[in-house]
């Protein structure tokens, strides 16, 4: 799928790109300053205290909720009296995948931690007096992210047609054209910016990194969590971008000790992707 965008959305994606590289400019000429907080991070993601048993609860949900999900279509065909699974609307698709995956996956592990007496704030790392003062780390971790995005889309365009890879874009980026009405597309901004994001940041950030990096370390709890984060999504041509950006998104937490930095710049990069998709519909064809 190609998107022309107008000239206005392009210039801000250029200076975008342009700030995140000077970010990085900055974060390499102030080495020590930042790897000494750094270091402060991984200590306290050693510290982590984390409930037993959470990558038998990890792959046990996605297995139920895979089967959960195949139901919950196998419903939703039945009553929108679909005779084809590509007759569904994207909505009712989202609906169903994000809470038989996404939410299911964070209320089990929110469960597990609770039944072990052990304290939410201390797990997630997400009090509630962090949510909007965040906000600012969270859209500066964002403009780092993106080079290292784009490089990895770059990348991907590149080698992965040589090996036989017919690139494609995720399902429910190639459908974001059915959604309509405003009501659909207010729904799909508030599963799509809010609760996909905290699901998958509580569950990647908040679980899974620090499980992975009190046994192999930082270094490779970080690449072990972005491999899984990418793989994950299930689709060859966002898998760099991807892989990227969870790598960024796991400093970041790190760094500050808050998953809700995390969520906000998670939250951004969809935000950011929508409102693309949706300027692009009404850019003139190259």
């Amino acid at each position: 799928m190609e998107l022309e965008l107008p000239i206005g959305a392009l210039i801000a994606m250029g200076l975008v790109l342009t700030f995140g590289c000077l970010g990085w400019i900055w974060i390499f000429s102030a080495t020590e300053k930042h790897r000494r907080k750094l270091r402060d991070g991984m200590a306290w993601l050693d510290w982590r205290p984390l409930p037993m048993g959470i990558v038998f609860f990890f792959f046990t949900t996605i297995a139920l909720g895979m089967l959960l999900n195949l139901v919950g279509i196998y419903l939703l065909a039945h009553f929108s009296r679909a005779d084809r699974f590509a007759d569904l609307h994207p909505l009712g698709l989202l609906i169903v995948s994000t809470f038989s995956m996404h939410v299911l996956l964070t209320v089990v592990l929110l469960w597990v931690t609770r039944t072990q007496s052990i304290s939410l704030h201390e797990v997630p790392a997400c009090r509630g007096s962090h949510l909007l003062t965040k906000l600012p780390q969270g859209f500066a971790g964002y403009l780092l992210a993106f080079p290292l995005v784009i490089l990895g889309g770059i990348l991907t365009q590149a080698l992965l047609p040589r090996f036989g890879f017919h690139l494609e874009p995720q399902d429910l980026v190639q459908d974001l054209g059915r959604f309509e009405s405003l009501p659909q597309k207010m729904t799909l901004f508030f599963f799509a910016v809010f609760l996909v994001p905290f699901c998958e940041e509580l569950v990647f950030r908040g679980y899974l990194f620090p499980w992975i990096s009190q046994r192999t370390g930082f270094w490779g709890g970080l690449v072990l969590h972005s491999l899984l984060f990418a793989w994950v999504h299930m689709n060859a041509a966002s898998f760099l971008p991807l892989f990227a950006l969870s790598c960024v998104l796991g400093i970041s937490y790190v760094y500050t000790k808050s998953l809700m930095t995390a969520f906000w710049m998670h939250a951004i990069f969809n935000a950011m992707t929508l409102v693309n998709f949706f300027l692009s519909q009404g850019a003139p064809p190259s």
